[in-house]
């Protein structure tokens, strides 16, 4: 009996095919951690996708009727009806597999269900995650009526799990215990985006995007929304063509401000500077980064950030702002360069000075490289995880054991 696999039960919002930073590490962390059945309630937001699917190391069950052509998430109505469709989901689960952990991905909609499950079953070990990248102040506004219970959820933690040291002080300070607040990154597949690309493909790839042999290129990976700051990254580009004329902006991802983004590059008469590339598949964004001078996102907020880790094992320099749980990785100078927070102006005076001082440029992508091998290894992290199921696991043993919740 003590080989056999202890089963913990996911709550995710969003999972697969919408997968941004949070779900794609749940799904290398899982995949690189077999002496676990996970099973995973999410919500499925598209009407064609199977109510039911195993995905890697996860066997998943989506939740509610959804809609039909569906290409993004984010209906209110729908994060409530997914809150209570995933509690009796989650209620009838248990009582079939007898799960030890109860995990949440973000202390938002996924966190609910989890916790009202703790409440009648609470011999089971709670396991929150954050990697949200708002602010308190706006992730209180978004929780609205439900603010209760996204304190509730860091309260009751048996234990939290967090990317950042920024999301480890607001975790403290919603109400999370100091002992039981644990930092892991985010980390990177280093086989996939630390490949090399020939000349060749490269040469296809710059081709296909209209890129000629002597421009600069900047990338941008993220969604399109309002904290990235995707939008002073465009308004950055007039006064950068000043210093680099020879210039190509690619913008990878969707999102809500896709509209708006357009139409101001329109109007800053940027059209053949800007690419808007949409959703690319992440086995194939280490081409893209390839082919790239230079990683920006000037962030409003963040919780650490993936894309930068991601560009950094590629061998891309990074530009950021020092806000949320960049400063975790990013060194001034070091492993990067930070531009002032919302500041177009000196945001292109510090992607110039990444284009043009050569030793510099050096010296940050070798330190950056040597960062990532270091500390964002996918399987150093998936132990750490390992070491926190263990203690999870044993938890509830003792308290079935001892009778005292």
């Amino acid at each position: 009996m003590e080989n056999k696999k202890k089963n913990i039960l996911i709550f995710s919002l969003a999972y697969h095919p919408f997968v941004g930073g949070a779900e794609l590490a749940m799904e290398e962390i899982t995949k690189r951690l077999p002496g676990y059945a996970f099973h995973l309630i999410t919500y499925r937001f598209d009407s064609a996708w199977p109510k039911e699917e195993t995905i890697g190391n996860v066997h998943v069950y989506r939740v509610g009727r959804g809609r039909s052509g569906v290409s993004y998430y984010g209906r209110t109505s729908e994060k409530f009806l997914f809150m209570a469709l995933a509690f009796f989901k989650g209620y009838s689960l248990h009582l079939k597999h007898r799960y030890s952990v109860f995990w949440a991905l973000m202390a938002s909609r996924a966190s609910a269900p989890a916790l009202f499950l703790k409440f009648f079953f609470p011999e089971v070990r709670y396991f929150l995650t954050i990697q949200e990248g708002d602010t308190p102040e706006y992730a209180h506004k978004r929780a609205g009526i439900l603010l209760p219970f996204w304190r509730l959820a860091f309260r009751c933690a048996n234990h939290i799990q967090v990317i950042s040291s920024y999301l480890r002080d607001i975790a403290t300070q919603e109400g999370g215990h100091g002992d039981r607040i644990t930092i892991i990154p985010n980390g990177v597949d280093l086989h996939l985006f630390s490949r090399p690309y020939s000349h060749e493909e490269k040469n296809i790839l710059r081709r296909k995007l209209g890129i000629a042999d002597g421009d600069r290129v900047i990338i941008t990976t993220s969604r399109l929304v309002p904290k990235n700051g995707v939008d002073i990254l465009i308004n950055s580009i007039p006064s950068l063509l000043k210093e680099v004329p020879h210039l190509k902006v690619c913008i990878i991802g969707s999102g809500p401000d896709e509209k708006a983004l357009k139409a101001n590059v329109e109007r800053l008469g940027l059209r053949d500077s800007i690419l808007f590339l949409g959703e690319v598949l992440n086995t194939e964004l280490p081409l893209y980064l390839s082919i790239s001078d230079v990683f920006v996102r000037p962030s409003r907020s963040e919780g650490l950030g993936t894309a930068f880790l991601e560009a950094m094992a590629a061998r891309v320099p990074i530009v950021g702002t020092a806000v949320g749980g960049i400063p975790d990785f990013l060194v001034n100078r070091a492993t990067g360069l930070f531009a002032k927070s919302e500041d177009p102006y000196d945001l292109s005076k510090v992607i110039a000075i990444i284009l043009q001082d050569q030793d510099l440029r050096k010296a940050i992508i070798e330190n950056a490289s040597r960062l990532i091998v270091e500390r964002y290894d996918w399987n150093r992290i998936a132990g750490e995880f390992d070491v926190i199921f263990r203690r999870l696991v044993n938890e509830k043993r003792i308290l079935l054991v001892s009778g005292s919740y």
